[in-house]
């Protein structure tokens, strides 16, 4: 997806091309600002493998452009690649292994904006999205009715929210650091068509 947006930003942000929050101004700043960037544009890979114990398999990955900018000239214009999302899966008739990273299975549904792709829409507002390390079983019990059970259960990194150090080696967070990983499980009741679908789910989350 080649993604090109246009923007005006008033006040003062936290990012000028995809404000998160409100900040204060400091005097003398300008009120206003106006940009383009095509650095939320998306490549993505999908791979559909043999069967293997009778389970599809299936990877994907997706990389954009908002890994930060080189300390060159309008370095703005030449956004460095980041790793979103990526994984394999194994899908047998109503159950599937996942392994990989993704947004929190226990907290699957997100808004969509072609304004907010980087970061989810909402991402400041309590939308879960965090694109994590994990690995869930889902069981999925279906009736003639169309209608659908999910139950999902997992571990994740046990991440804390911290900034990592400047340092191409990586340090254990406070939460890696419990020896634990993170527990998480989820129970969804689904109904509808694949166009509007209705879902009604409990997640749970758990890390030191």
């Amino acid at each position: 997806m080649a993604l090109f947006n246009a923007f005006s930003t008033r006040g003062a942000s936290n990012n000028f091309d995809l404000p998160d929050y409100a900040t204060a101004r400091s005097p003398g700043m300008p009120n206003a600002g106006a940009g383009a960037t095509l650095r939320q544009s998306i490549l993505g890979l999908d791979v559909f493998g043999p069967e293997v114990a009778g389970a599809k398999t299936q990877a994907d990955i997706q990389v954009d452009f908002f890994g930060g900018f080189p300390q060159v000239p309008n370095g703005v214009t030449s956004g460095l690649i980041r790793l979103r999302t990526a994984g394999v899966r194994l899908d047998w008739q109503n159950t599937s292994l996942v392994m990989g990273q993704y947004g929190p299975f226990f907290s699957p549904l997100s808004p969509t904006s072609l304004a907010s792709v980087a970061y989810p829409a909402l991402g400041a507002s309590g939308n879960l999205w965090q694109w994590i390390p994990q690995a869930y079983v889902e069981h999925r019990i279906t009736s003639s009715k169309g209608s659908a059970v999910t139950l999902q259960g997992g571990i994740m990194d046990a991440l804390a929210g911290e900034v990592p150090a400047a340092s191409p080696y990586r340090a254990a967070g406070p939460g890696e650091s419990s020896g634990q990983p993170a527990y998480a499980a989820r129970v969804a009741w689904g109904n509808g068509s694949q166009d509007r679908p209705l879902s009604l789910g409990w997640g749970g989350y758990s890390a030191r």
